[in-house]
């Protein structure tokens, strides 16, 4: 099963030389209502401003990989339902309009 917040990990070692910070990690993979007060807070000032960018990079590690997407369309089902769940599920839905359109 693709576990979408190692992935990010991996391509932000990668490519920009650090790793996610656990404090995120952690927040990334619950559900919204299981957060803790100072875990919304995260979310809310850091997390939730730049989902976009998360899932552009999401996306960066999906294309380095080969674009696994039948994998990937699974892990989504699969996987609990956590915000970095979400955060695939939107960038999987773009990377098949891409395909789509041609643009990927």
């Amino acid at each position: 099963m693709v576990d979408f917040l190692e992935d990010l990990n991996k391509y932000y070692v990668r490519n920009r030389g650090k790793r996610i910070k656990q404090e995120f990690r952690d927040v990334l993979d619950k559900e919204m209502e299981d957060l803790s007060g100072s875990q919304k807070q995260i979310y809310e000032i850091y997390i939730e401003p730049n989902i976009t960018q998360l899932q552009d990079t999401l996306y960066e590690a999906f294309k380095e990989a080969d674009s696994p997407l039948d994998a990937w369309r699974a892990a989504i089902l699969e996987n609990p339902p956590t915000i970095m769940n979400h955060i695939a599920k939107k960038m999987v839905i773009r990377a098949i309009r891409d395909m789509d359109t041609g643009e990927f």
